[in-house]
């Protein structure tokens, strides 16, 4: 669920001038009454949502998102513009009945296709199974050879066994992935990091190493922009210890997360046997984090 507010236009002529229709339709405006549902969708409804009694047929609402403000701003539509499909919510559209979810299998060696057989069977060769986690993502050949890919190349990076779990653990926490967070926290104890590191990781609290603790916050920063970190960052991040290498480095390992994670939430995949007693649910405060 994504955070947005909703105006509306009130189908005053003036508002509809600034979208670029000459004239407010005729009959009465049912926005209101519509938006009421469409807001219900978006979690910003203050009381359950109902479909209205009586729609004007060529009466509809538009749902429109402006990215740049974080803006939804819905209006009435005349016929002519349905016509040209530029309706995202329509009253006569038939909604989606009880909870339907799309399920995705698991592959194994013996039944996936033809050509994600041969890096399951490497997977399989290096962890000794198949986890879920490629299992699901044999479903697209792909995918499976691109996070492959990457995963072997961001661990022959500069950066240290350790280092590499902060970039990948961090990624999983920000990316809310249970399955990596879990996995991850088992290969990190396999490696003999310290548990308290683990542990703060886990939470999003502060590094107690101040070489780790920037490693975390610019991994941090890399995530929750999308990339978009300030010069001021990279500098503090290279006046750490690192380098201009590191910095695209991190950025390998969070895109090698964003396959993993992205994956994990939309297929469900099921934590594997070797993850017992690291399962994970993100806190609800994190107390390091809230100020990057």
């Amino acid at each position: 669920m994504f955070e947005a507010s909703i105006s509306c236009c009130g189908c005053s002529p003036r508002g509809f001038e600034g979208l670029g229709i000459a004239e407010a339709p005729a009959r009465k405006c049912v926005g209101r009454s519509l938006a009421d549902g469409a807001a219900g969708l978006f979690g910003k409804s203050p009381r359950p949502v109902q479909a209205p009694r009586a729609i004007d047929s060529n009466i509809a609402l538009a749902i429109v998102f402006i990215p740049l403000r974080n803006e939804f701003y819905y209006r009435c539509l005349t016929s002519r513009e349905r016509r040209q499909r530029r309706l995202f919510v329509s009253p006569s559209r038939p909604q989606p009945q009880g909870n339907i979810m799309t399920k995705f299998t698991a592959y194994t060696i013996d039944n996936a296709k033809e050509a994600s057989k041969g890096v399951l069977r490497d997977v399989k060769g290096a962890f000794g199974f198949v986890p879920n986690l490629q299992a699901n993502m044999a479903e697209s050949p792909e995918l499976l050879a691109g996070y492959t890919a990457l995963w072997d190349l961001f661990s022959k990076s500069t950066l240290t066994a350790h280092e590499q779990q902060v970039v990948y653990l961090t990624s999983n926490f920000e990316n809310n992935c249970h399955y990596c967070m879990a996995g991850h926290t088992t290969l990190a104890k396999m490696i003999k990091m310290d548990e308290s590191v683990i542990t703060a990781l886990r939470n999003g609290d502060v590094l107690p190493d101040a070489k780790m603790e920037a490693l975390r916050r610019f991994t941090t920063t890399v995530v929750r922009t999308r990339g978009f970190a300030k010069d001021a960052d990279v500098d503090a991040f290279i006046a750490a210890g690192y380098t201009r290498q590191n910095v695209l480095e991190v950025v390998l390992g969070v895109a090698t997360k964003v396959l993993s994670n992205y994956t994990n939430h939309i297929a469900h995949t099921e934590l594997d046997a070797f993850m017992s007693g690291n399962e994970w649910t993100k806190p609800t405060t994190a107390t390091a984090t809230d100020n990057i």
